[in-house]
């Protein structure tokens, strides 16, 4: 996963609880969402903020 991500984005990910936790602060766009879902990396929990506007602009 942590690959992948790097390899989407140039982000690299912190990962801490010995490795079953990845932290990245990043926007995340539906495209890498949908990816990262259907991956068979065995990924729990999502979770973030919205930061877009109402309009959905």
């Amino acid at each position: 996963m942590k690959n992948m991500i790097f390899e989407k984005t140039g982000f690299l990910l912190s990962i801490t609880e010995n490795g079953t936790n990845y932290v990245a602060n990043m926007r995340l766009s539906l495209e890498l969402l949908k990816q990262m879902c259907e991956s068979q990396e065995g990924i729990v929990r999502i979770t973030g903020d919205y930061t877009g506007g109402i309009s959905g602009r």
